[in-house]
């Protein structure tokens, strides 16, 4: 708790801290303190009221003095506390330099103090019950100082500690109900990122059972059209088998055919000069000419037989000739002898062909 009163005016001579202000226009209004009780202990703010005059010195410092109570004395009463203790110097709160002339009655802050309730607990030697008065002055660059207190601020240490633990706990209270909402709100998050989660996790699994069973698709039809190009390629060589064995067996054909016909073409040469034996030497000439043919086979059966066709056409000529000419014959019978002439002479009857 805190407590500010005018009526604890104490004037305190310069002489008794050793100062004496440099001019009238640089003593310095009296130092005010208000405090506040905070989480840790109490903030005390100190300030002056200007009083319009311009100073010859700049503000430097504020410094911080704690009295003790009397035991059993009025905490209102200045004169029941002891004589101020020194506690720190601050900086202060705003920068005033030398020549700055500031409107009367403007209140302005020379600095502030954080005090901790085992500090004052401290200085109040251990007191639990005990009560503090908090004091300052402010001191300009030249090291003066202002010439009395003013307002000055007492804490009541069980107040304080009351204080705190009240804070303390509205504080733990909030960030309990802040910790609470941010759990809650964290659940609510965490659900809708794992409800998010489940929702993209289906979606990619639904995408990948799409995507394998496209690929088992294409994969299927690869295999189907690699089987049918297996089977296309087999049938193909079943096919071009089957035409290569027809291709050998029709040559084959082809060569017994030529050996056949080189065969019945050499029968008929022999049959000719058999029967005009008078056409011998010609005969035996077309018989060598279809000996030196040589062997038939599937590389040169072609060949022989466009030369069995050239010689059979000169047997067909050579037939011809000696089925249209007039051949003479000689016949006997006994002493009796007669020749006839024909182209297809005969013996008449009686008669025998003499050799």
């Amino acid at each position: 708790m805190r407590r500010n009163f005018a009526s604890l005016m104490l004037i305190l001579f310069l002489s008794s801290f050793g100062l004496v202000p440099a001019n009238a226009a640089d003593v310095a209004p009296p130092t005010n303190v208000s405090c506040t009780i905070t989480l840790s202990g109490a903030q005390c703010s100190a300030s002056i009221t200007s009083t319009g005059s311009p100073l010859t010195y700049a503000i430097s410092k504020t410094e911080w003095y704690i009295s003790i109570l009397t035991p059993g004395a009025s905490p209102t009463d200045a004169a029941s506390y002891g004589p101020p203790i020194f506690v720190k110097s601050t900086e202060p709160g705003v920068s005033i330099g030398a020549g700055v002339s500031i409107g009367a009655g403007v209140l302005i802050g020379t600095g502030s103090i954080d005090l901790s309730y085992e500090t004052l607990l401290g200085f109040a030697k251990n007191d639990l019950q005990g009560t503090v008065l908090i004091s300052a002055r402010t001191f300009n660059s030249a090291n003066e100082a202002t010439p009395f207190f003013g307002q000055r601020s007492y804490l009541v240490l069980t107040e304080v500690k009351e204080s705190m633990a009240a804070k303390n706990k509205a504080i733990a209270e909030a960030k309990a109900i802040a910790d609470k909402a941010a759990a809650e709100a964290k659940a609510i998050a965490d659900k809708a990122a794992a409800d998010k989660a489940a929702v993209e996790l289906k979606a990619k699994q639904e995408v990948e059972v799409k995507a394998a069973a496209e690929l088992k698709a294409l994969a299927e039809l690869k295999a189907k059209e690699e089987a049918d190009a297996k089977a296309a390629a087999e049938l193909k060589g079943i096919q071009e088998a089957e035409r290569k064995a027809a291709a050998s067996a029709a040559v084959k054909f082809l060569v017994e055919q030529t050996i056949s016909e080189k065969d019945d073409l050499t029968f008929r040469v022999n049959a000719l000069i058999k029967r005009y034996p008078l056409e011998r030497n010609s005969l035996n000439t077309l018989l060598q000419s279809i000996s030196s043919l040589g062997y038939v086979s599937e590389m040169n059966y072609n060949a022989i037989n466009a030369k069995i066709y050239q010689v059979t056409g000169q047997v067909d000529a050579l037939e011809k000739r000696l089925q249209t000419a007039r051949t003479t014959i000689t016949c006997v019978k006994g002493k009796l002898t007669k020749k006839v002439t024909a182209v297809k002479p005969k013996c008449p009857i009686g008669y025998k062909l003499k050799k």
